[in-house]
C-alpha cells in the first residue's frame, strides 16, 4: 500500500491544481460579468439623461 502513496499524492496535488485553475478562470469571468454590468449601467443612466435632456430642451 506504501508503494501507491506517492502516485496517490501525486494524484490529489494535480486534482488540486486543476481546481486552482478552475476556480482563478471563474473568478476572472465573474470579475468581467461584473465589469460589463456596470458598463451596461453607466450607459443605460447616461441614456436616460440624455433623453432627459432633449425633452427639456422641447419643452
Amino acid at each position: 500500500m506504501n508503494d501507491l502513496t506517492p502516485n496517490i499524492t501525486s494524484y490529489i496535488n494535480e486534482s488540486v491544481t486543476v481546481c486552482d485553475t478552475d476556480l482563478e478562470n471563474s473568478n476572472e469571468k465573474i470579475d468581467l460579468l461584473n465589469f460589463k454590468t456596470k458598463l451596461l449601467s453607466a450607459k443605460t443612466i447616461f441614456t436616460v439623461t440624455l433623453s432627459l435632456f432633449v425633452i427639456l430642451m422641447i419643452l
